[in-house]
């Protein structure tokens, strides 16, 4: 039900297709960082939502899941990523699930 007033309230302030695309924009963003990702599953748009994690630390995640077979063993596993340190993990390990 809030979607489409978020759509309705941006088209009534502008009128432009380009703030119509911009909420369409924030609808998907919202809806991608919905609840805790899982390491083993989530998308790299999925894991940007993590605080800290931007496009290129998310494509080195997926991809060291990749390179581990498929899966973490353990959520430790995120800081053998290169960009992962114990700051970033300690940020972060709360906001995920294997």
């Amino acid at each position: 039900m809030i979607k489409p007033l978020v759509l309705a309230i941006a088209l009534t302030l502008t009128g432009s297709a380009a703030a119509h695309a911009q909420a369409l924009r924030a609808e998907a963003a919202a809806t991608e960082c919905a609840g805790k990702p899982s390491l083993n599953t989530a998308t790299a748009a999925e894991l940007e939502c993590l605080d800290g994690i931007g496009p290129v630390l998310a494509a080195r995640i997926v991809q060291a899941r990749a390179d581990l077979g498929g899966r973490f063993a353990r959520i430790e596993d995120l800081m053998r990523v290169r960009g992962i340190g114990r700051k970033t993990f300690a940020r972060i390990a709360p906001h995920v699930t294997l």
